[in-house]
């Protein structure tokens, strides 16, 4: 289903769906002019991965200097959306995310629930019936990461951060509507051959 997107200036719309199996978390660096020239700021964005396997852009968010506020912002703007239920999150800061989410999300926390989305971190620990949906979280984001690193460096430099989270989000919607948008019964299809793998 096709949703509102959260920006880096805040909530559009109607609510998020209600239930994401994992959410990944991932940071592009982009360049933003200032009164005192260029600058590269940090921007975290999301993508969420629903129980019939299909992905949605969640949003981007602008990192300031206070240290973790990013992850309090990513957690209160998901809750704020209509998220109601998050049962696995990756991202550069585990600890980070663990602790934001763990005011609305406790569930989250409860099952070895949080994995670093880094290539080599271990899925072992992950029940079969969930690994498939973090391996396609995992594929996802990193295919939608390159995709937006090569968006930002074709723009060049943005007025501010809000216009930079404007193309991250065209950019991220049209390449998964292109490519993740299949039906639920293929994507499920390449989920149960995952857990059933992962048996023997």
């Amino acid at each position: 289903m096709d949703i509102p997107l959260i920006s880096a200036t805040g909530l559009r719309g109607l609510p998020l769906c209600r239930s994401y199996v994992c959410v990944t978390v991932d940071l592009l660096f982009v360049k933003v002019d200032g009164e005192t020239g260029v600058h590269t700021k940090r921007l975290h964005w999301a993508v969420g991965i629903l129980s019939d396997g299909r992905a949605d852009y969640l949003g981007s968010w602008h990192e300031s200097d206070a240290a973790g506020a990013v992850w309090q912002s990513i957690a209160n703007d998901l809750k704020a959306g209509g998220v109601e239920r998050l049962r696995f999150v990756m991202g550069p800061d585990p600890v980070g995310l663990q602790v934001a989410l763990a005011a609305h999300y406790r569930e989250v926390t409860g099952l070895a629930a949080l994995v670093k989305a880094s290539g080599d971190a271990s899925l072992d620990s992950v029940l079969p019936g969930h690994r498939g949906y973090l391996e396609l979280a995992r594929d996802v984001s990193s295919q939608l990461s390159r995709r937006l690193k090569r968006a930002g460096a074709r723009h060049g430099s943005f007025t501010a951060p809000g216009a930079a989270a404007a193309l991250l989000r065209r950019s991220a919607e049209r390449y998964i509507r292109g490519n993740w948008r299949k039906s639920p019964e293929v994507l499920l299809r390449g989920i149960s051959k995952s857990a059933a793998a992962a048996h023997h």
